[in-house]
């Protein structure tokens, strides 16, 4: 055999290895649909409104939302409709949970670590403090049983079944007016930081603030803020900070890898049809890996 011959079965021998040992591991969603609906005219048409924590004009992140809904009525001929909506139009951007909770939406694109004050166990699905990355993150959720562990939390606590849909990966660690040299110099500090950063820094003399993304500018051009923790450069320039802050720190040790979910009304997905719910599954799916 020439040794040509020999690297191009190799190669091929080990991608199809690659492959098996994805499906294996359950890397690939357990459902994959290029079409759900397409066989079954009987299927209702559904046009659900979807209150989201980000301002329209972060493509990024909001971008992210509106994914999942083109994912959704690609997969269901255009039967089930998603729409996404800004902070603020449907539900305060740090209000989304108790929102879709409430049934006063059915479903919602947020982060858990907005709702820490709720239980302390949601923010496992959001990144933790020196915690995991996005990759070991979603090694845990979808091989080690996190993601079934926080479905039943989310279902017994909010009466809401979530999925990832996303991960922002390593953030920085925010934007300051003042220098910070060690952590004395954080005493007294008013930060916008959320979750259980917030919680760490405010052991460190932090004064916390909870601000939805949409109001962080203002409060730190008013100086009604001192600092602000959000994303990353791409994010963060779209949003202006470099305008008024002059210091920009990283990384962020209490963002590893921030996920991003899908939340759903319990009683709204139990009525949805079962094509429906894996159009939704394999939605946030794709848009989390």
């Amino acid at each position: 055999m020439d040794r040509r011959r020999l690297l191009g079965l190799t190669a091929t021998g080990s991608a199809a290895l690659s492959i098996a040992g994805c499906e294996q591991a359950g890397l690939f969603p357990p459902v994959q649909i290029e079409n759900a609906v397409s066989d079954d005219a009987r299927l209702p048409t559904i046009d659900w409104q979807m209150a989201t924590s980000w301002p329209a004009d972060l493509d990024s992140i909001f971008w992210g939302a509106q994914l999942v809904a083109n994912r959704v009525a690609a997969l269901t001929d255009g039967k089930f409709v998603i729409r996404p909506r800004a902070a603020g139009e449907l539900a305060p951007g740090l209000g989304v949970l108790n929102a879709v909770e409430e049934g006063a939406v059915p479903i919602g694109h947020t982060v858990s670590h907005y709702y820490t004050d709720r239980g302390t166990v949601i923010a496992l699905n959001n990144g933790l403090p020196f915690g995991l990355t996005a990759r070991q993150q979603n090694a845990w959720l979808y091989e080690g049983g996190g993601l079934e562990l926080l479905q039943e939390v989310h279902a017994e606590r909010f009466n809401i079944i979530q999925f990832p849909a996303g991960n922002s990966g390593v953030q920085m660690g925010g934007w300051f007016n003042k220098e910070i040299n060690s952590v004395a110099d954080l005493e007294g500090l008013r930060m916008r930081i959320p979750g259980i950063a917030g919680q760490v820094m405010e052991r460190l003399g932090v004064s916390v603030q909870m601000l939805p993304g949409g109001e962080i500018f203002q409060a730190l051009a008013s100086g009604a803020i001192d600092a602000a923790e959000w994303v990353g450069p791409y994010e963060d320039e779209r949003m202006g900070f470099h305008t008024v802050a002059s210091y920009y720190y990283y990384p962020g040790w209490w963002d590893p890898g921030s996920s991003v979910e899908i939340q759903v009304n319990l009683n709204e997905w139990e009525k949805l049809p079962e094509q429906f719910q894996e159009a939704l599954k394999t939605a946030a799916y794709d848009a989390n890996v």
